[in-house]
């Protein structure tokens, strides 16, 4: 069991509140707070610095950014430190509410990819925004707050996959989309 780093279980009702008839743990608040920090800190370092610059011109065309003098493989791994820090963090901050495995992170990251495809790679906080609500909507799935179907908590990770190839599969693409 990883060591709990804040006691939350000493607020509300054993970690939990009620809000409109529905229990939430205040872990979540906590959760959704470090992850706004983040996700200002990544949209700083993307979009202000000299390393953010580099990343996005090695995203672009990766043989045009080592020509101007990026260099590439040393900014890919460090951005990949920073990732693999970034979900240190993240286990530090959510672990201790709910189990982790080695394919939990596979999961996050695939449900983190859902989101960003969702708002077209439109910028870090629509994919944000994107993925809590489909945060949200599994959540709900699985407490039963949109019905008591049979089975549907069992599905509550695989539907808002579902969904998205759904909405994928049905929206054309843009003109820019295009590839020739």
């Amino acid at each position: 069991m990883f060591p709990d780093p804040v006691a939350f279980r000493h607020i509300g009702h054993d970690g939990l509140v009620t809000i409109l008839g529905a229990e939430v743990h205040v872990r979540s608040f906590a959760v959704i707070g470090v992850a706004i920090v983040v996700a200002a800190a990544a949209s700083w370092v993307l979009q202000g610095t000299w390393f953010g610059r580099s990343l996005r011109a090695i995203a672009d065309d990766a043989d045009g950014a080592a020509i101007v003098g990026i260099a590439v493989e040393r900014t890919r791994a460090l951005a990949f430190g920073l990732a693999g820090g970034i979900a240190a963090l993240a286990v530090v901050v959510a672990a201790p509410g709910a189990p982790f495995e080695t394919g939990s992170g596979t999961l996050l990251g695939l449900k983190g990819l859902v989101a960003a495809v969702l708002v077209r790679f439109g910028g870090l906080w629509s994919a944000f925004a994107a993925g809590l609500g489909l945060g949200v909507v599994e959540a709900a799935l699985g407490t039963g707050l949109l019905g008591h179907l049979p089975g549907l908590a069992s599905y509550r990770e695989l539907i808002p996959l579902l969904a998205a190839i759904v909405v994928l599969a049905f929206r054309p693409l843009r003109a820019r989309e295009v590839v020739d």
